[in-house]
């Protein structure tokens, strides 16, 4: 994959901030945020970059859900707190204000995460996994390719034993690694997976070239323009055997601003290196997502949301609504089972998507299911 990457695709767009930004600093929300972690949010946008620094720093030393995205952007940890509400997994900071993450997780888009974790968990992967099944008549290949901790393909495998023959996650984070590795042991040392079905591969994800049925690529081409996305999942369509699938998620263009204070804080901080580095991420709109899956020559394409997919209207409330502390449990942490913060109802019922949840499949003819 080429090293080269177009970063006018990949910046945030703040010029709806940057024309106005009283118009967004006199929001509640963003008043909230500003008056917890104790920092004026104009200093995120000085010109002076000590400044800049500062304000970072300090809001990095309360934040757990900042600190791990000014630690590596792109990382899994961030998701995983989304998805588990379970401060235990991050990296200890200095002087920890849960009521900042609070407020962060209470933004709809940073809720999104969570809800891209229940879709994937409990209706999407499962359903593929079931209709592979019925098509191929054999257990099933499956590779995760960038898997992080592997969450969510493990939740989705535990009641599908008998449909899968291997998981390989491809994962080149050790410490990532780890945490899914003592995940996957915890299952099956309660028989709810049966022994090396499931695989950690400590490599990259373009070292994978084992032949499978469905392929899964979740955030990873988040960051890339579509030049290198196509590139990136062509190579994962040279190993999917013909009929099979690939199930891609990617930031979707409300991520610019329609949840303004999550889209400002996550793009206002820079890594520890570099205060101006802000989280890059290509929020593509429908056509565009659709253009990378056709030119990296997937078919039948099926486009969700987060926000809505099929299925999604027979979770029970208590998944919809709910974090996975499965994660917790397995690490014997104190785990309160229920979300530490949620947007407000009204906005949930919004169903907005900042996620798009993309299915193609191998060796068919072309056509668009939204």
């Amino acid at each position: 994959m080429s090293k080269k990457i177009n970063k006018n695709d990949l910046t945030l767009d703040s010029s709806w901030f940057d024309s106005n930004p009283d118009k967004y600093l006199s929001r509640d929300d963003f008043k909230r945020f500003q008056e917890t972690v104790g920092i004026d949010l104009c200093d995120l946008v000085s010109d002076n970059v000590q400044m800049v620094k500062k304000a970072q720093t300090k809001i990095a030393h309360q934040c757990l859900i900042l600190n791990e995205v000014q630690k590596r952007h792109y990382g899994f940890m961030f998701p995983l707190f989304v998805y588990t509400n379970c401060a235990d997994f991050c990296e200890p900071i200095p002087a920890l204000n849960i009521e900042a993450d609070k407020v962060l997780l209470s933004t709809d888009m940073c809720d999104s995460l969570r809800r891209r974790h229940i879709a994937l968990s409990h209706v999407l992967i499962p359903n593929l996994i079931d209709e592979l099944y019925e098509h191929f008549k054999e257990p099933l290949i499956i590779k995760n390719l960038g898997s992080g901790v592997g969450l969510d393909v493990l939740n989705a495998a535990i009641n599908s034993n008998g449909k899968i023959k291997n998981i390989l996650n491809y994962e080149i984070d050790d410490t990532a690694v780890s945490i899914g590795t003592r995940l996957l042991g915890y299952a099956e040392s309660k028989k709810l997976i049966k022994k090396n079905k499931i695989k950690f591969i400590n490599k990259s994800l373009t070292e994978s070239n084992e032949k499978c049925h469905l392929a899964i690529q979740v955030g990873i081409i988040c960051g890339l323009s579509d030049r290198e996305a196509k590139i990136l999942l062509l190579r994962a369509n040279k190993s999917i055997i013909p009929g099979g699938k690939i199930l891609v998620t990617s930031s979707n263009h409300n991520m610019r601003s329609n949840d303004p204070l999550a889209s400002f804080v996550i793009q206002k901080m820079g890594t520890r290196k570099d205060p101006r580095k802000g989280w890059a991420l290509n929020c593509r709109d429908e056509e565009s997502i659709l253009s990378v899956l056709s030119g990296a020559k997937f078919n039948d394409v099926k486009l969700y949301t987060d926000g809505n997919y099929t299925g999604m209207q027979n979770l029970p409330t208590e998944i919809l609504f709910g974090i996975d502390y499965f994660a917790g449990q397995a690490f014997g942490y104190d785990h309160p089972r229920q979300p530490l913060s949620l947007p407000k109802n009204e906005i949930l019922q919004q169903k907005t998507g900042y996620n798009w949840l993309a299915i193609g499949t191998k060796g068919t003819n072309f056509h668009n299911i939204p």
